[in-house]
């Protein structure tokens, strides 16, 4: 059981956090007006409007958006509703993102279009009522009461559709003036109609659009538009046609202003938008200068540089600190927390040899009681094997403390194992704690939650007493278990030729060994990017 705010409690950010573990399922359902489609973000990504379905004539669709396990943050340009929930193979927990409790005043607009009419007598008034909320975006399945006082009093009702609009048409039989209302609830809209004995017919407003340049076989995009007064019968019937050109135009509709006309040859066309209102009409045109079909070219193909990767090899960079320094930095890996991370050897008063090579990690003289140093290793390249809950890599680290009594510094090392995007954890941290008085290696094999695409390997020295932080770290290694990756970064780039097709890449094996069980040999493979 899930409570459900009222549309008025929603609101335009939240905050939200998965279950931490047990629950690898995961979603969030989102209720936003319609008019904000393509505007609501997950973690600053727009969520795709392909998600959202319409939520019959309220004026609001709803989406259900599959989330990773971690926090999470959703904003958008009106207030907007968020329900969270998860299931596993026996239980399921479910919780809104969140409601308003602050008292608010939740406003109803009703807007009558147009504010002003002038109808000959015995002919039809038609208006138009729009319901919106105090954010302006439309109620859609809202009961309009439409009240005519004056000359010709009336009364009718409808429902407002998912645009939040609804119609009202009535017949004048008498000569003055009327005062329309469209009421909901205690919000309304007024508008006034003058019933004449004569009002004269304008005839419609047309534009058939900007002129235009294409290639064949490619269509041209015809945007025209058509106004009128609504006289003498409340028609306007539009029509494509063409008036000059050399060869045959065929338009997909020519019975609307928006429509696309294909054509059988090249050269210089003149198109004809014409609207009538069944006693008057007007026409516009529109040039197109249709050019011959280019030439294909072929797309190219770019497979990026040439890569290297050792059968198990460690896929952390500079392992051991043994890189110079760049600006007093670490390169490759990041100060989380702490600034003073450095690089540590018996050269240095009170500090042991390193486990092996020139340095070890080191914290220096920050005394703060928490430092951090991370590594983020980005793992898609073996996604497949990932997917399939097979990969595994092997962890290897070398801590060791200075022997400080009673409590010595606590050097730790913290594996996450985080989503595609790097932004929230995904699997349970696997946290190896030592703070022996020599090296000592602390390490496992482990199988990678499905959906990891980054291992973040964390760095913790815990200061406990003395002036400095005699954590040290050294030898980090993360290895794939029985095969290697690498990441192909290739380029396409195509002329968009022939129109309407579109490119696709694939990747192929053009030499290299057989499968062998014998993988700890060192060998060379050449991989084919095409493109077509």
């Amino acid at each position: 059981m899930m409570i459900i705010p009222p549309y008025s409690q929603f609101l335009n950010h939240y905050t939200v956090t998965t279950a931490t573990e047990g629950f690898q399922i995961n979603y969030a359902n989102v209720v936003a007006p319609t008019a904000t489609i393509g505007s609501i973000t997950l973690d600053g990504t727009p969520i795709s409007p392909s998600r959202f379905t319409p939520i019959g004539v309220s004026g609001y669709s709803g989406a259900q958006v599959p989330i990773t396990v971690g926090m999470h943050d959703l904003d958008g340009p009106a207030s907007f509703g968020v329900f969270i929930y998860g299931f596993a193979q026996d239980e399921g927990y479910g919780y809104p993102g969140g409601m308003n409790m602050a008292a608010t005043v939740q406003g109803t607009n009703v807007v009558l279009s147009p504010e002003t009419l002038a109808r000959p007598i015995n002919g039809q008034a038609c208006l138009v009522a729009t319901v919106t909320n105090q954010d302006q975006f439309p109620l859609g399945g809202r009961t309009i009461n439409f009240t005519v006082t004056g000359a010709n009093a009336a009364n009718s009702s409808a429902t407002t559709d998912a645009a939040g609009q609804a119609q009202f048409c009535y017949t004048g039989t008498n000569v003055g003036s009327d005062l329309v209302t469209a009421a909901v609830s205690s919000a309304s809209g007024t508008a006034s109609v003058q019933w004449l004995t004569n009002v004269p017919n304008h005839a419609p407003v047309v534009n058939a659009g900007a002129d235009q340049t294409i290639n064949l076989p490619a269509p041209a995009n015809l945007q025209g538009s058509a106004t009128d007064d609504g006289l003498p019968a409340y028609t306007l019937n539009v029509s494509w046609s063409k008036v000059s050109g050399p060869g045959n135009v065929t338009f997909a509709n020519a019975a609307s202003v928006f429509t696309t006309a294909s054509f059988s040859a090249p050269g210089v066309y003149v198109l004809r938008l014409t609207a009538s209102d069944t006693s008057l009409s007007t026409s516009d045109d529109v040039q197109i200068t249709v050019n011959p079909t280019p030439t294909n070219h072929a797309p190219t193909a770019n497979a990026g540089p040439d890569q290297s990767a050792a059968i198990k090899g460690n896929l952390i960079f500079n392992p051991g600190d043994d890189l110079p320094l760049i600006n007093g930095r670490i390169p490759g890996w990041v100060e989380e927390q702490g600034t003073t991370w450095t690089q540590g050897n018996a050269s240095i008063a009170g500090l042991p040899d390193p486990h092996i090579g020139n340095s070890f990690f080191y914290v220096g003289s920050d005394s703060a009681q928490y430092a951090e140093l991370r590594q983020d290793i980005d793992v898609s390249a073996f996604a497949t094997t990932i997917a399939a809950g097979t990969q595994q890599f092997e962890f290897q680290a070398f801590l060791r403390a200075a022997g400080e009594t009673p409590v010595p510094d606590q050097p730790e090392v913290i594996l996450e194992y985080r989503n595609d995007q790097n932004d929230g954890i995904i699997g349970a941290l696997n946290s190896y704690p030592g703070s022996s008085g020599s090296w000592a290696p602390v390490q496992a094999v482990n199988t990678v939650p499905v959906g990891t695409g980054w291992i973040r390997v964390r760095l913790i020295a815990r200061h406990n007493q003395g002036a400095t932080n005699d954590a040290y770290f050294d030898s980090i290694s993360l290895r794939p278990v029985g095969n290697t990756a690498v990441k192909l970064n290739g380029a396409v780039t195509d002329d968009g030729l022939p129109y309407g097709s579109s490119v696709s890449a694939n990747w192929t094996a053009v030499s290299g060994p057989a499968s062998s069980p014998r993988r700890e040999l060192m060998y060379c493979a050449s991989l084919r990017a095409t493109a077509s």
